[in-house]
């Protein structure tokens, strides 16, 4: 990597994902910070529950990377933890597909998410560190 390269890196979340909760997200008419539902309905983040909060915050923050820094590496340290196995499986594919064009990296000592990484993708390199 030259010396103006970097890389992207997703956080783990705090204990309140919200915390993390990048500034760059406004809520409509200054309402609390949320997402909008099926019902078209603002939802403010603090009534999801903190699994699917989490799965808000980490979607923003890998939007973030994909339109600011498309050609950087992305590292994600421990950000999959506490995930239940239908979402881990979900956002391994989208990592999956980001893999098809960048560099991803994820920092875990989960066996699940490492398992959920070799499925989602073939030929997945997984390096333990020990």
């Amino acid at each position: 990597m030259g010396s103006d390269a970097a890389i992207v890196e997703v956080a783990s979340p705090a204990a309140d994902p919200l915390q993390w909760w990048p500034a760059a997200v406004a809520a409509p008419r200054r309402q609390a910070a949320g997402v909008p539902g099926v019902d078209g309905a603002w939802h403010p983040l603090r009534r999801l529950a903190r699994s699917d909060a989490q799965l808000v915050a980490l979607a923003v923050q890998l939007a973030r990377a994909e339109c600011l820094h498309p050609e950087r590496p992305l590292v994600l340290d421990d950000v999959l933890i506490g995930l239940d196995d239908r979402n881990l499986q979900a956002v391994c594919a989208v990592l999956a597909n980001l893999a098809e064009h960048r560099q991803v990296l994820v920092l875990t000592g989960s066996v699940a998410v490492t398992d959920a990484l070799r499925r989602a993708r073939r030929g997945t390199r997984v390096l333990e560190l020990r």
